[in-house]
Parts: structure tokens; C-alpha cells; sequence
């Protein structure tokens, strides 16, 4: 999709490569350039190579900026590398914005609950900010609560945040990973139990 919108759109159903170097599959969209996807629902399980996402294979700025907002993934994701709840790869000047994965993530190199990767360039202004990852995550080399790996020069943004999950209060450090136990926030200690849940 090149500079086009996409809302409000659910996928319920099973998305599965026929051969084994298949890329770029997701459950709203395969690869998202410039375009802006929001409010959208992946429920299907997406089985594939590299770049594989709950909502798009990829989300690209390529001539203009690509957006990712408002999404949520609830279908187990599996791949090669480069595998993310949201996306596979964040890449060039691209952004996703309050989107939240419960699905379990399942990748060789490189996965995320939000995004297997992000890059590439220092100039390009990607950002990932107000998202919160409840699934699994199971990776070889290069896994993470929110992003697998930022590389190549990134100049990219993971914001240390407060996220609302349903009735509940989580807090993702600037690692992205979602806070449990005693941590201090601006001087005062919160407690959250042990699966990030805020208690006080």
C-alpha cells in the first residue's frame, strides 16, 4: 500500500506461506509504504519467512512517513526473522503509536512484541511510543518485549512510558521492557506484580 489509509479492518483467518522463502505477510497488510493503518485487529495466526507481522509484514517510510496506530495483534505470529506482533520491521521514517500485542511471537533472529527490528538510517525518524506487549516471546538471538533489535546507525525511539491495557496500568522502561517488582519512576517506588501489573 503506498499512501493510502486503512481502518477499522479485523482479520479472523490463518495467513500461511506456501513455500518456505515467502516474506513480508500480515494480517492487515503484507507491506505498508507511507500509508497509515489504524484501528485494525489481527485474530489469525501468520505463519511465514522474514518480515512477519500481526498487523503488516513491514511498516516503511519510504517518500513520506508510514503509520501504525491504534492496532492490536491477538494471533500467535511465527517466522524466520525479522517476526513482530505489530510488524515485522519498522523501518526507514516510520512510526507505531498505542498499539498493543498479546500474541505469542515466535522467531529464529530478530523478535518483538511490537516490531522484530527497526533501522536503518540516523537521519530517518521512526518512533515506537504508548505500546505495551502482554505475549510471549520465544527467540534464538535478538528478542524482546518491544523491539528485537534497533541497528544500523538508528536514530529510532523506544520512550520509557506509562500503558493502559484494559482496566490495568503497566510501565515500559527505555529498553522497552515492561516493568515488574519495585521500581523507581520520577523519585517515587511503584510496585507492580509479577506479570507488570501496577499496584501502586
Amino acid at each position: 500500500m503506498n499512501g493510502r489509509t486503512v481502518n477499522h479492518c479485523k482479520n479472523k483467518a490463518q495467513i500461511k506461506a506456501t513455500t518456505q522463502d515467502c516474506d513480508y505477510l500480515g494480517g492487515i497488510l503484507g507491506f505498508n509504504e507511507d500509508g497509515y493503518i489504524k484501528d485494525c485487529v489481527n485474530e489469525g495466526e501468520i505463519i511465514g519467512n522474514n518480515q512477519i507481522g500481526g498487523i503488516a509484514g513491514e511498516n516503511d517510510g519510504f517518500d513520506g512517513h508510514g503509520y501504525i496506530e491504534r492496532c492490536i495483534n491477538l494471533g500467535n505470529i511465527k517466522g524466520n526473522e525479522i517476526v513482530g506482533g505489530i510488524t515485522g520491521e519498522n523501518h526507514r521514517t516510520a512510526s507505531i503509536i498505542n498499539c498493543e500485542n498479546i500474541g505469542h511471537i515466535t522467531g529464529n533472529e530478530y523478535a518483538g512484541g511490537i516490531s522484530g527490528a527497526a533501522g536503518v538510517l540516523e537521519k530517518d525518524k521512526k518512533e515506537i511510543r504508548y505500546c505495551i506487549n502482554i505475549g510471549k516471546i520465544e527467540c534464538d538471538s535478538y528478542g524482546n518485549a518491544i523491539v528485537g533489535a534497533l541497528y544500523a546507525a538508528s536514530s529510532g525511539v523506544i520512550t520509557a512510558q506509562w500503558v493502559k491495557s484494559g482496566n490495568y496500568w503497566y510501565y515500559v522502561d527505555v529498553e522497552g521492557k515492561m516493568v515488574t517488582g519495585d521500581y523507581e519512576i520520577n523519585g517515587v517506588v511503584n510496585h507492580f506484580d509479577a506479570n507488570g501489573v501496577w499496584i501502586n
